[in-house]
């Protein structure tokens, strides 16, 4: 549900504040005597476009995991619409309503485009086992309504004519936009976006931006992207989130941030004139 429909004679925006859909309280991550993540705070609201961004090692993908519970934190609390998640499993909160998709493109490689899709979208399956084993009307009818909605997605990622060609016989490009179309089937509120833009070219990466920010305002979800792409975050983020070391550094507009000392260090190194 949308926050001005909660409150409908007052503002979104005034009303934001009330409704943070994921809070980072406090966390920290150690790996034996290494601190990847140290006090993170970050809170993210409705709708949501937001950028994590930092130099190599500074903690981007690790806070990833911490999320969407690949690791538990060491120290600190993950919230996500106001519930406690640290330490639930991946898949307890992918039911939720997180979604994400990876610097490393992990799809299944060996099934169809639309199987791919198809996948996520059971999530929504309400036939069991034996429905399933005997192929009842209940579970075929399922299974269009499935196919159909698979297709959907792909028709939005501009995939739909190769619906039946192997995942991994896809152009690069084309790749990332099927795990965001995989990772958005299963109809999260929150969708973790890492490197989407990697090895994309100028022109598939203004398209991507583009479809980004269409995907955030027709689903009505936030998004959170981990980008070293400085002109993808700079164009679609209303704000950014800089960690370095694993702690926020700095945090606002990306005007804000572009021009911070701590930001130019962390990045450059002491700043210089020219």
């Amino acid at each position: 549900m949308r926050i001005d429909a909660l409150h409908p004679e007052h503002p979104a925006e005034e009303l934001k504040r009330e409704f943070a859909i994921l809070s980072l309280d406090g966390v920290s991550m150690n790996f034996g005597g290494l601190r990847a993540l140290e006090g993170l705070d970050i809170e993210l609201y409705d709708t949501d476009l937001v950028g994590l961004i930092g130099p190599n090692g500074a903690g981007k993908t690790t806070a990833f995991n911490v999320i969407t519970g690949i690791y538990r934190p060491t120290a600190g609390r993950v919230l996500f619409a106001g519930r406690d998640i640290t330490g639930l499993k991946p898949y307890q909160i992918s039911r939720l309503g997180l979604a994400r998709t990876f610097q490393n493109i992990r799809l299944f490689k060996g099934l169809s485009v639309l199987e791919n899709v198809k996948i996520a979208y059971h999530y929504h399956s309400s036939a069991g086992v034996p429905a399933s084993l005997l192929r009842t009307r209940r579970f075929r009818r399922e299974e269009r309504h499935i196919e159909e909605r698979a297709m959907e997605f792909l028709k939005i990622f501009k995939l739909d004519a190769r619906y039946a060609d192997p995942a991994d016989s896809l152009p690069y490009g084309q790749q990332r936009r099927l795990e965001i179309a995989r990772a958005l089937a299963t109809e999260p509120r929150l969708l973790l976006l890492d490197e989407p833009a990697a090895g994309m070219n100028r022109r598939e990466t203004q398209e991507l931006m583009d479809l980004v920010r269409w995907v955030r305002d027709e689903f009505h979800i936030t998004v959170l992207v981990i980008e070293h792409d400085m002109r993808f975050v700079m164009g679609i983020c209303r704000r950014l989130t800089v960690i370095d070391h694993g702690r926020v550094i700095a945090s606002g507009t990306p005007d804000d941030v572009r021009s911070d000392d701590a930001v130019i260090k962390a990045y450059l190194g002491e700043r210089h004139d020219a």
